[in-house]
């Protein structure tokens, strides 16, 4: 599931499967809620099924997304830009297999409203030295998931929360590749460790 935006990390964890960098691994559904996504015009340029989510509910929303996932045999769903909570329906039917990618180090700068750049505002206040996406399970609750990977982003004395978060993103992208890589890699040897 995609939803409101970072069209680029769609566009470059396609690549990588594409390049073959992120293997037994592919996009079979996108979904959005936000009609006119630009995402939707990449997931059809690829030949990926696509749906808008127009629902007004969470558990509206999560219906129509688990009908699509069921229709297009999705095994786990990734999160980018999707500032909504996941709701019990999504959550019960991948349990530990969905992931969101936060723009700044979790916990301390995570929660409902912290989305781009918001987070990095908080990240500048806080006077800490870095910043960085982090990439995490998805629970109950805004960002509380088990962490899986973090990038540490140095912050340098002139950023802002919009040059601060463009760095985050850049270095969010590698970081969602391996951290999907890792994560199929996972599945597919459940009880060997």
């Amino acid at each position: 599931m995609l939803g409101n935006g970072v069209h680029r990390t769609f566009e470059y964890i396609c690549r990588a499967i594409l390049d073959g960098v992120l293997t037994n691994c592919k996009f079979t559904a996108v979904c959005a809620n936000r009609p006119g996504a630009p995402i939707f015009g990449s997931a059809e340029a690829q030949g990926i099924p696509w749906r808008y989510l127009d629902g007004t509910s969470t558990g509206e929303i999560d219906e129509q997304a688990l009908a699509f996932f069921r229709q297009h045999d999705v095994d786990f769903v990734i999160l980018l830009g999707y500032g909504r909570k996941v709701g019990s329906t999504l959550l019960d039917a991948y349990p530990d297999r969905i992931l969101n990618l936060h723009s700044a180090p979790l916990p301390r700068f995570g929660g409902q409203g912290m989305v781009q750049p918001v987070s990095q505002a908080h990240v500048l206040a806080a006077g800490v030295r870095f910043s960085g996406p982090t990439i995490h399970l998805v629970d109950a609750d805004y960002d509380t998931g088990q962490i899986l990977a973090h990038w540490p982003v140095r912050i340098r004395p002139d950023d802002t929360p919009e040059s601060l978060n463009a760095r985050c993103n850049l270095a969010a992208m590698p970081l969602y590749v391996r951290t999907i890589q890792d994560f199929v890699h996972r599945l597919d040897f459940p009880d060997e460790y």
